[in-house]
């Protein structure tokens, strides 16, 4: 029975990371690091339970061997990866204190009776503190997107479980104390109203510190959007003043060229013709649309033509509610800024294509072409081939924050030479 308890719990360990980290690697190197995880586990729990010296270890011993297969097997920051080993430890030993608990107190058995090798009790106890342990599991199974934001905090994220553990053994190893030192009752209450007050406290420093950094993310999401704006402004104003210069100087290239003719000059009045479209050509054309968008989109589409990429835009008239222009600026630029990072990255005929649709949903898909090192490594959501996520507009966990803020949904794949993101308001 015992080795069986030790099968589970180890189990569960693994499945409960791999609920919120995505492997690293492909089934068939993922499932052998897998079970060698759990073997290790179940060998350290299975001497803590044989050696006393050892069970004083054990812990330390069951968090390197869960962080060090995190850090080999599954994607993710090592802060969330902490969080989630130290999360697991407190529903692991929730459950047996909740098992423990509830056979001693209502159902009175002896606690010596449940530290009693094959006793039926024990056996009972065990199972249920197991049963506890996976519906725990279960359920971060069914909240796992809540959870998940948690993230966002960034390191903070780990602080929460460690108070937790922090003060409830305080809490625990205190009232024993007292409990038996004194039956008064009034400086037991004392004793929780402090604690809780010591509780409260450092959740709140805690949250303060995740809100300033919120609040400083926010500041350079902002900074980044008047960028976006000071460029488009910027190329509004070139164009328009192109377009008033070429105004002024048509009558006047108009009479050259028909002086030209008249006096039958045709080479000269040709190349001077074909000097002056060249010079049209300066003046980009809004072919996205009459709005900053349209000026953003031929921003990147001459940046990309610039570094010797083949970009094509398909794209509809954008007229929709469905999101601001400010947000769909930043999705756009970051996605384009993504695309054509990558694509430099490719020697041969690299490629971009963009398109957008607005009818019914507004779709949005660019597509780029990926160097073959890329393709072999395994897919990741947050993939990106920046190496400063910041100053490059904080890439793809950027986009995906306006996505989830404005209620769509952010697909990301890779295949056939092809990295792909695409999005549905």
């Amino acid at each position: 029975m015992e080795i069986l308890a030790n099968l589970c719990e180890s189990v569960l360990w693994i499945v409960f990371l791999k609920i919120f980290c995505r492997p690293k690697y492909s089934r068939k190197i993922d499932f052998p690091g897998a079970v060698t995880a759990v073997l290790l586990l179940m060998a350290s729990i299975g001497f803590s339970d044989q050696f006393a010296l050892f069970s004083q270890y054990t812990v330390l011993i069951d968090f390197v061997i869960a962080f060090g297969y995190t850090m080999l097997f599954l994607e993710g920051m090592w802060y969330w990866k902490l969080f989630l080993i130290a999360v697991y430890n407190v529903a692991l030993l929730g459950s047996s204190v909740l098992a423990v608990n509830t056979f001693v107190n209502l159902f009175h058995v002896d606690a010596t009776v449940l530290v009693a090798e094959g006793n039926p009790l024990r056996i009972a106890m065990i199972v249920t503190a197991k049963v506890v342990l996976v519906i725990l599991v279960i359920l971060s199974r069914i909240f796992r997107d809540k959870i998940m934001v948690l993230q966002r905090a960034g390191v903070w994220v780990i602080v929460f479980p460690l108070i937790t553990i922090s003060v409830g053994t305080t809490l625990f190893q205190t009232l024993v104390h007292f409990y038996r030192q004194t039956s008064d009752i009034v400086w037991i209450v004392w004793l929780l109203l402090m604690v809780c007050a010591l509780c409260f406290m450092s959740f709140q420093l805690a949250y303060d510190a995740y809100r300033g950094k919120q609040q400083k993310k926010m500041s350079d999401f902002l900074r980044k959007q008047m960028i976006i704006q000071q460029q488009t402004y910027k190329q509004q104003y070139e164009n328009i003043r192109k377009v008033r210069k070429t105004q002024h100087d048509m009558k006047h290239r108009l009479v050259v060229i028909e002086q030209q003719l008249l006096e039958k000059d045709y080479e000269r009045a040709q190349n001077y013709t074909r000097d002056f479209l060249m010079e049209l050509d300066g003046v980009k054309e809004f072919k996205y649309g009459d709005n900053p968008l349209s000026t953003l989109l031929l921003m990147k589409e001459e940046i990309a033509k610039e570094n010797g990429i083949d970009i094509r835009i398909d794209m509809d008239v954008l007229e929709t509610t469905r999101i601001s222009d400010l947000d769909l600026a930043m999705i756009l630029g970051n996605l384009m800024d993504n695309a054509i990072e990558a694509a430099k990255e490719v020697k041969e005929n690299p490629k971009i294509r963009v398109l957008i649709k607005t009818k019914g949903v507004l779709y949005i898909s660019v597509r780029n072409t990926v160097k073959d090192s890329e393709m072999e490594k395994p897919f990741r959501h947050n993939y990106t081939t920046k190496e400063d996520a910041l100053l490059h507009g904080f890439g793809i966990s950027c986009i995906r924050e306006l996505v989830d803020k404005n209620g769509g949904r952010f697909d990301l794949n890779v295949s056939e030479g092809w990295f792909r993101a695409e999005i549905f308001f």
